[in-house]
């Protein structure tokens, strides 16, 4: 007799997905400085603060990745997965992304949680100037050495704690407008991700399921930019990847999976199979620490990027 899970509809299983598994804690990080500078640049956009800082917020992030991804297929195969797959976020200390049943993508939300706040961390490190808010030290005396400690930090609490929290900063806007890149860039993989498992009929994980999976992803990504991100081309796609699975890296520590091969495994194999053997042998080192002069001159050589700019 089949479960009775796999009689419903894959909205119907995002909602029990959701009932079964959502915490009630809140993975919002308070300070009041904090709070009220995000509070005055929202409102500044016209949008209202209480209504936008919370759960549902990112649950939108997700449904705005879900239509960008349907935007790109013919208006069959669009309808068919809206039919046959959903997508859910959930606030839960179990796995980050999955698949259930073949048809509910299901992201946790304090996933996204670090994502943003990772990727904050990432551009402070590297121009600690554009930091107009720290709630540990005074923003004019942080430097690259400081913030990555916060990331540490960040890295430790979500590996270990399952909690994804670290010190409050906030970006001057210029900056904000590259993470937001960033972030839609990381997210939108994340997603195609899961959803390329789906389209593959992958029914068990494994290293070569997941480098499949990874590969479907990365075009469909690729595809998704050149219809609604002017701008963010191979370039920014390959950088942004590299930030997203070095995290991914720093999350899951030492350990070995026999369902997923390592983060930095996947990331040389998407290079290889995208950008080529130079290039893959050239990242290898430089994620080795033993040359990134060759990649960094390589990369140098690909076509610049521009950011903060949508199509449409």
């Amino acid at each position: 007799m089949a479960n009775d899970n796999e009689l419903q509809s894959a909205k119907d299983l995002v909602r029990l997905l959701k009932n079964k598994e959502n915490l009630t804690y809140d993975l919002f990080q308070k300070h009041p400085d904090y709070e009220a500078e995000v509070r005055k640049r929202i409102e500044a956009l016209g949008y209202n603060y209480d209504e936008v800082a919370n759960a549902e917020k990112a649950e939108a992030i997700l449904d705005h990745l879900w239509e960008d991804i349907l935007s790109i297929l013919n208006q069959e195969d669009a309808s068919r997965l809206m039919n046959e797959v959903a997508i859910g976020l959930v606030n839960s200390p179990l796995n980050r992304a999955r698949v259930e049943q073949g048809k509910a993508i299901i992201i946790n939300y304090g996933l996204l949680t670090f994502l943003n706040q990772s990727t904050k961390y990432k551009i402070a490190a590297h121009e600690p100037q554009h930091v107009t808010f720290c709630d540990r030290v005074d923003p004019s005396r942080l430097t690259t050495e400081i913030v990555n400690l916060f990331y540490a930090e960040l890295v430790m609490n979500y590996r270990e704690k399952n909690v994804p929290v670290g010190p409050l900063i906030l970006l001057d806007n210029e900056s904000e407008l590259l993470r937001g890149d960033y972030l839609y860039v990381k997210e939108l993989f994340i997603v195609s991700h899961e959803l390329a498992h789906i389209l593959l009929n992958h029914t068990e994980r494994s290293h070569f399921a997941e480098f499949q999976a990874d590969h479907l992803a990365y075009q469909i990504v690729r595809e998704v930019l050149a219809k609604t991100r002017e701008g963010l081309n191979g370039k920014f796609l390959l950088v942004t990847l590299t930030d997203l699975f070095i995290d991914m890296q720093h999350l899951s520590g030492t350990q070995i999976s026999e369902t997923h091969p390592p983060a930095v495994s996947r990331l040389l194999h998407i290079t290889r199979e995208f950008y080529g053997d130079e290039l893959a042998e050239a990242m290898k080192k430089y994620l080795m620490n033993i040359d990134s002069e060759e990649y960094e001159k390589l990369l140098s050589l690909m076509p610049d990027y521009g950011c903060g700019t949508t199509v449409g």
